[in-house]
């Protein structure tokens, strides 16, 4: 049950991370090339690079299900051993 809730909150914060923040960046990006300013944050806005982004979202998905699996493994080995902890 832990692997299932796991993986679902992932892709609740996938979905969120793409649709919002990275649709965002991508918006501000063509404001960018529009209004022609200078400034720190515009800078960032120039040079964010869609492809790393994309590589922490895959990332943040296999150690979430990695994790999930562990958790999800020791408890079924817990419910096996009546409660006690087994190695």
């Amino acid at each position: 049950m832990c692997h299932n809730l796991a993986s679902t909150g992932l892709s609740i914060a996938i979905c969120f991370i793409i649709c919002f923040i990275i649709g965002t960046i991508e918006v501000l990006g063509l404001l960018l090339m529009d209004l022609h300013v200078q400034d720190s944050f515009w800078n960032f806005m120039e040079n964010f690079n869609i492809n790393t982004a994309g590589f922490v979202i895959v990332g943040m998905f296999v150690l979430t299900l990695v994790l999930a699996s562990s958790s999800s493994g020791s408890s079924a080995r817990s419910r096996r051993s009546g409660g006690r902890a087994t190695r």
